[in-house]
């Protein structure tokens, strides 16, 4: 966890871990999707002329990425809100120049 959850006292993680929990155990979410074909989103590839639907490619990716996705939105919202707190910016070239 970055450095500034540290003081929070286990707060932020159990508030993490019940929205994850919440996030990826509610399978109302992709119902819809199930039942009803017509609003699949349009098929994004065919293999031998069978579509694969853009929500078919949504709960794949986020049953297998969902937990860390959420967990990365949170981390870099708490360091962008901290950085702002601490009035810390950087500049995009200070960034480059460390990857050049």
């Amino acid at each position: 966890m970055p450095s500034i959850l540290a003081g929070n006292g286990g707060n932020v993680k159990t508030i993490f871990c019940i929205l994850a929990a919440a996030l990826c155990c509610q399978p109302s979410a992709f119902a819809a999707a199930e039942a009803a074909p017509a609003d699949r989103g349009g098929w994004v590839l065919k293999v031998n002329g069978s579509p694969i639907y853009q929500d078919e490619v949504s709960r794949r990716l986020w049953s297998v990425y969902g937990p860390e996705v959420v967990e990365s939105f949170i981390t870099e919202k708490l360091l962008r809100q901290e950085a702002a707190r601490l009035k810390i910016s950087v500049k995009p070239q200070d960034v480059n120049r460390l990857y050049d």
